[in-house]
């Protein structure tokens, strides 16, 4: 619903927007863009939306690492159970952006060997 209302509100226009810019320069299909934008906020929302497209390498890929990555609303989430310990906000949130990065490398690796 957070989505949907940011979409509406023009919120997440100019995140998709700045994404599907990137993606065409990368000679990716822009149609990423929307669900790589709502995937970073909500990665249940960004996977369905990439899922729309089709099955293929990028899909592969771009839902990979947002599953990998959780989605801000996730991060929020942990980051509310992790308040009463010693890890840092930030720390964290660095160490999922890697995380996702590496998941995303990894899968490209596979779907260069598998598709």
């Amino acid at each position: 619903m957070f989505i949907d209302m940011a979409y509406d509100l023009q919120i997440l226009k100019f995140g998709t927007i700045i994404t599907q810019k990137i993606l065409s320069i990368l000679g990716i299909n822009p149609e990423f863009g929307f669900g790589i934008a709502s995937g970073i906020v909500e990665m249940t929302r960004g996977c369905k939306e990439i899922a729309k497209i089709g099955n293929n390498f990028f899909s592969l890929v771009f839902m990979s690492g947002l599953i990998s990555f959780g989605g801000l609303s996730i991060i929020l989430q942990s980051l509310t159970f992790l308040s009463g310990t010693k890890i840092k906000p930030l720390y964290f949130i660095f160490m999922k952006t890697i995380q996702a990065v590496v998941t995303t490398i990894i899968a490209i690796a596979v779907g260069i060997l598998f598709i």
